[in-house]
């Protein structure tokens, strides 16, 4: 089977998704958090890719890099060779850790790329681990919100948003009951914009049908609004898909 051909970002950004191999859980003290952050740090300096967030879970874990998205495979498979072989040794396992098509989503907006921040940030919250983003020891967001020393390029982030707004709008998501505008953008679409989109990309008499669709299927429909600027909101007000459901086929 064809491997479905990586998107590139014109802002060199990308959301990234690991998943474990197998069933289980990964992470099972904190030597095991530590060693991969770790192990990931030293992979993306020997490739010169910034890691800017990540929020590491029992399963899965998310990031978001900057850099060169033809060496991204080689980060991580530098970085799954160190780390699977300490783990597999602490553990007495064999073989990968993790799958190794690493799952990634090309972040092309201001917009688009402070949405992806609060997602990663709100994983652990989504997941009922805490009720704060900050008391989740294994996400960056500590490092913007309690200053906190971390292996992320804060500076990518401060370029991109207010650090002081962006741990409000955090928190304001986790609580669903604000979404993001910022006076200074001009790139979202409107809704109307979003659903004329939509009929375009799956016909008119398809559109009330997008709920039974696919996932593989509705994670095309909604790449392609993210490319256009739209958010998750606006997603879910022109197809009548939950943003929880949203999250999870881009996740």
């Amino acid at each position: 089977m064809n491997s479905r051909i990586r998107e590139l970002s014109s802002l060199f950004s990308y959301h990234v998704t690991l998943r474990v191999h197998g069933s289980g859980m990964l992470f099972r003290d904190t030597e095991d958090f530590n060693k991969f952050l770790r192990s990931l740090q030293k992979a993306a300096n020997s490739y010169n890719m910034k890691i800017v967030a990540y929020a590491l879970m029992g399963n899965h874990i998310h990031l978001i890099l900057q850099g060169n998205l033809k060496l991204m495979s080689r980060v991580f498979q530098s970085m799954g060779a160190s780390f699977a072989k300490w783990y597999n040794k602490k553990y007495g396992k064999k073989g990968a850790v993790y799958d190794q098509r690493f799952h990634s989503v090309p972040i092309n907006s201001k917009e688009q790329f402070i949405e992806t921040l609060t997602y990663v940030y709100n994983n652990p919250v989504s997941a009922n681990i805490v009720k704060d983003a900050a008391d989740y020891e294994w996400s960056s967001f500590r490092s913007i919100a309690n200053d906190e020393a971390s292996i992320t390029d804060v500076d990518a982030v401060s370029e991109v948003c207010d650090l002081e707004f962006l741990c409000l709008l955090t928190r304001k998501k986790a609580a669903r009951d604000w979404e993001w505008t910022d006076p200074a953008y001009e790139g979202r679409p409107k809704d109307a914009e979003v659903k004329d989109f939509i009929v375009r990309e799956v016909g008119k008499h398809q559109k009330g049908f997008l709920k039974s669709k696919g996932n593989d299927f509705l994670r095309l429909i909604f790449e392609k609004l993210l490319d256009l600027g739209a958010t998750l909101s606006q997603m879910e007000r022109a197809t009548g898909i939950s943003r929880y459901r949203i999250q999870k086929i881009l996740s």
